[in-house]
């Protein structure tokens, strides 16, 4: 087999180790691994802190969010608060409970990293950040030709404020 099918492979093993190491924090949380995954993203996204952004930055789809959102705030992870301008988009924020899952998660991402990167030389990890920035590069393009071709309406990005 090809050696360069092996990246298409290498993705879904990564996530699951991520997802394996994330076991114990989503255990004593009690939240999915999807939703730790939205409070990192919270965690850094500055104003781009909506559904839509998150949708957008992470591909998945409003249902997905939505159910997500939910919990984070049932569980008081996370607030909302209408957008000065328009009153339709809420903006999502990190309780003081949402900001240490998050810094939680990023901890065992480093480790998750650390033993991945394991013998691997700073070189050798510098030359990988350079394809890997090519191949996001190529992944963003196909995917915005992909999402320009379904149509997408303003409703496809709100959530259920009830």
């Amino acid at each position: 087999m090809n050696r360069e099918y092996d990246l298409l492979y290498m993705g879904h093993k990564m996530r699951r180790m991520l997802e394996h190491a994330s076991q114990e924090l989503m255990q004593s949380s009690g939240l999915r691994h999807v939703e730790l995954e939205i409070l990192f993203y919270l965690s850094y996204s500055g104003t781009s802190n909506t559904a839509r952004d998150i949708s957008e930055a992470k591909h998945l789809s409003k249902a997905h969010i939505s159910k997500s959102v939910d919990n984070l705030r049932r569980t008081g992870c996370i607030t909302m608060k209408e957008d000065a301008f328009d009153r339709r988009c809420l903006h999502l924020g990190l309780t003081a409970k949402g900001r240490l899952l998050a810094a939680d998660y990023e901890r065992v991402m480093s480790g998750t990293v650390d033993r991945m990167m394991s013998g691997v030389t700073l070189e050798e990890r510098a030359g990988m950040q350079s394809v890997l920035a090519k191949i996001r590069h190529n992944l963003d393009e196909a995917t915005a030709c992909h999402e320009d071709q379904a149509p997408q309406t303003e409703e496809n990005h709100e959530i259920d404020r009830d």
